[in-house]
């Protein structure tokens, strides 16, 4: 079982966000995305990394929701519908298949 406080502050310093709230929700959020994609009912204290990077990811979307890319001058940024692929391939072998 994660140390819910633990990661708020990990969080807080990867991000600079002081919101505790805002953090809480999308720690929260990110949880439930993990337990699902995962289909699993608790996540372990070994996917901390992976749920604070995906807390991380979606923390800076805030704004930015619904936009597939952004472009500006010769740069441009795409951004990824769900879970980035980095952090689903870190999440595989955490998956349990289900039975129906």
């Amino acid at each position: 079982m994660i140390n819910k406080n633990e990661v708020l502050n990990n969080v807080k310093l990867l991000t600079q966000e002081d919101n505790e709230p805002l953090l809480s929700l999308l720690i929260n959020k990110a949880e439930r995305t993990i337990k699902d994609f995962c289909n699993i009912t608790e996540v372990t204290e070994e996917m901390q990394d992976i749920l604070e990077d995906l807390v991380c990811y979606r923390y800076n979307l805030i704004g930015r929701e619904g936009l597939k890319s952004e472009g500006m001058g010769s740069a441009s940024i795409s951004f990824t519908d769900g879970i980035p692929t980095e952090i689903k391939t870190r999440l595989y072998r955490y998956r349990r298949l289900r039975v129906l």
